[in-house]
């Protein structure tokens, strides 16, 4: 509902967006949902998965935290892939900022994931890390619902 309100009050009169575009926004938006669930799943592997006599989930921190770090730049991949392929392309200009706007966001939340792994998991890093997680998602749900947005016009029901 939020991302509905949210596209609706920036949508734009002549709204465009390539075919390629919408793949890589569905793309950054699927592996994003990956990333997501990797993410939580560390988390259940390390120090901070909650009441410390409560059990863990039993995986090898480092192994499922590289598989998290490889969907990441896979992520990433396609989140440059989009900001470049929305510029060389007619799209429209919510689009593109939108792009760059996630493209920044996850580079800031790599940058303290990795901080956070090589300094022991200082747990204010990790709640920043996870913070800043839900505005990730949220900003690649609005850039995925405003690519789509751009194929049809909105209706009112």
């Amino acid at each position: 509902m939020t991302v509905t309100l949210a596209r609706r009050a920036g949508a734009s009169a002549d709204p465009h967006a390539p075919p390629a575009v919408r793949a890589l926004a569905a793309t950054c938006l699927i592996t994003a949902w990956l990333v997501l669930v990797l993410g939580t799943v560390v988390t259940g592997a390390g120090p901070h998965a909650g009441d410390p006599e409560s059990g863990r989930n039993g995986l090898d921190e480092t192994a499922i935290s590289q598989l998290h770090t490889d969907a990441v730049c896979v992520l990433l991949g396609a989140t440059v892939a989009l900001v470049v392929v929305s510029r060389a392309t007619e799209t429209a200009r919510t689009v593109r900022r939108l792009s760059t706007v996630v493209l920044v966001t996850e580079l800031t939340q790599g940058a303290i994931g990795f901080t956070q792994y090589f300094t022991g998991l200082p747990w204010e890093l990790v709640l920043v890390h996870m913070a800043l997680a839900a505005v990730l998602t949220a900003l690649i749900t609005v850039l995925f619902d405003h690519s789509y947005a751009a194929c049809a016009p909105l209706t009112t029901t």
